[in-house]
């Protein structure tokens, strides 16, 4: 059945997958999260939870405030 939450969760899982990878799927784990926040509420909807993921699994967390300092 799909509805506004199962796309939902998808998306969060796809995510999730994307920092902790999978052997089963053959997906290495990130080193790192880079994101693009809504500076008012940087924790909310997918991208905050993305963060939380990287949080607990321990990769460092970077977003658009850090970009102006890179030397690329």
């Amino acid at each position: 059945m799909k509805h506004r939450y199962t796309i939902k969760l998808h998306y969060l899982f796809r995510d999730t997958l994307e920092i902790v990878g999978s052997r089963a799927l053959k997906l290495v784990p990130a080193t790192c999260g880079i994101f693009y926040v809504n500076k008012s509420s940087p924790f909310s909807g997918g991208t905050g939870h993305t963060i939380r993921v990287c949080g607990k699994n321990g990769f460092p967390v970077e977003d658009q405030k850090a970009w102006p300092a890179w030397d690329l």
